[in-house]
């Protein structure tokens, strides 16, 4: 998932989130980061989630071997699958 796809899925989480209570006027982005401070942790944690999440996917599944639509659903998913 590209980076702007990653910020995408943030923002459309944090805006939903009751716990976050913001506002899109929140949201402003300078710099390679969120000018409000809370907003900020929150990004850099969702990034480090979806950087901890690896799926480990077997190669073959009986006689069927996963096509490359498999892998890359998972990493436009935001997620990593294992080499």
């Amino acid at each position: 998932m590209s980076n702007d796809k990653l910020r995408e899925a943030f923002e459309s989480w944090a805006i939903t989130s009751a716990w976050m209570g913001l506002s899109g006027e929140c949201l402003e982005f300078i710099d390679g980061g969120y000018v409000n401070c809370e907003v900020q942790a929150a990004w850099l944690g969702w990034q480090a989630s979806r950087e901890a999440l690896v799926i480990d996917l077997p190669k073959v599944i009986g006689s069927l071997m996963y096509s490359s639509d498999v892998y890359e659903a998972v990493e436009a998913a935001g997620l990593k699958v294992k080499p």
